[in-house]
């Protein structure tokens, strides 16, 4: 491939089948090698093109300050080139540059002939962003841009609706132009209609249409006729709260307190390192602690297996930092989850949730999806 490029004889199309071979057999390096020989070698008006291809391998590949370099030069090449600056947005936002990123973005939404998706993807991009940085009327305004232009965007009105909450604005179902109220019902999240209602029926609506948009439902079932007879039962916790987080630091004494005659514990942590002293001492209760955070929910789901886990707990249910989708794999012969979300997550493949007659009052009628 580099004799031909020497020669001047591959043209774009020939590089991008062969970069993109590279980079699909998980050959990222000769992948980037072979667009900067490319580069290098050939004079093309669709250099722009190949850069914005090299600025996305090199991104893919943890080099984010060359990937910024290619992506400036490809759009200094043409202006116009809405990918480039969505995507240069998001790698400056990684190098902590949130306001570049919302300059380059705020140049995609403000330029006239943007096509219709890269429009909504730099502003829904924005709002995001803007709500990170507590600037929480601006994100709401373009959030609502957004769905003004294409209102079939379930999970921008989701947003929408609990920057709505957040900022205390009632109603907060305000429905958007082209919108309706079942609309906003189908679209709030689990964790923002325990917020909104008290009506348990609507909070399993909401869970379920959650589940539906953002879950999958595997039919695997990993642990398939397994039942383990340990010595000591085997309990696994799950969670991305075992840091300074609410969960985390109501659980830290009752995992030091678990009967260790009895029972064998691990925590399976998809939180991030928060480097203080209650998340040491969280790490420290359990007796086997993995960090699985970079791992799919179904390779996650298969490290719990090969842990022959008894009894695996989710400690979030459908609130921030879930990986409740794990559990759909279905590792463990017992599975619950508990604490992180009082409410139902409306999903089957969960045995139980633990709760108290405060989170559940017996009175009121079931709403659970679990089984």
């Amino acid at each position: 491939m580099l004799k031909e490029i020497e020669k001047g004889k591959m043209d774009l199309g020939q590089l991008i089948a062969s970069a993109e071979s590279l980079k699909t057999s998980g050959n990222l390096d000769a992948c980037i090698a072979l667009y900067t020989a490319w580069l290098q070698k050939t004079s093309s008006p669709l250099r722009y093109v190949a850069l914005f291809n090299q600025a996305v391998s090199l991104s893919q590949a943890g080099r984010e300050a060359e990937a910024v370099a290619a992506y400036e030069e490809s759009i200094a090449l043409k202006h116009d080139f809405p990918e480039a600056r969505v995507n240069l947005g998001l790698t400056l936002e990684k190098q902590g540059r949130p306001q570049d990123s919302l300059a380059h973005w705020k140049v995609v939404y403000e330029s006239p002939g943007t096509p219709m998706a890269m429009l909504t993807t730099a502003l829904n991009h924005t709002g995001r962003l803007l709500e990170e940085t507590r600037e929480y009327e601006d994100a709401e305004a373009a959030l609502a841009r957004s769905l003004s232009l294409n209102p079939n965007q379930p999970d921008v009105l989701q947003h929408w609706i609990h920057l709505r909450q957040k900022q205390c604005k009632w109603p907060v179902y305000d429905a958007p132009p082209k919108t309706s109220k079942a609309d906003l019902l189908l679209a709030t999240s689990p964790l923002a209609m325990l917020a909104e209602a008290d009506d348990p029926a609507l909070q399993l609506l909401s869970a379920q249409s959650f589940a539906h948009r953002k879950l999958t439902f595997p039919e695997v079932r990993l642990c398939e006729g397994r039942r383990y007879h340990h010595r000591r039962l085997r309990v696994g916790y799950l969670s991305s709260d075992f840091c300074v987080h609410a969960v985390g630091l109501l659980l830290a004494e009752l995992f030091e307190n678990h009967n260790r005659a009895q029972f064998e514990l691990y925590g399976f942590c998809v939180s991030k390192e928060d480097g203080t002293a209650h998340r040491q001492r969280i790490v420290n209760a359990f007796e086997h602690f993995e960090r699985v955070g970079h791992l799919s929910d179904e390779q996650i789901a298969k490290r719990v297996l090969e842990c022959e886990i008894d009894l695996l707990i989710d400690l979030n249910g459908l609130s921030s930092g879930t990986r409740v989708g794990v559990l759909g794999y279905r590792p463990a012969p017992v599975q619950a989850t508990w604490l992180g979300f009082i409410g139902t997550t409306g999903l089957p493949y969960i045995d139980f949730v633990i709760a108290d007659a405060f989170a559940s009052p017996p009175e009121l009628p079931s709403f659970s999806g679990e089984n």
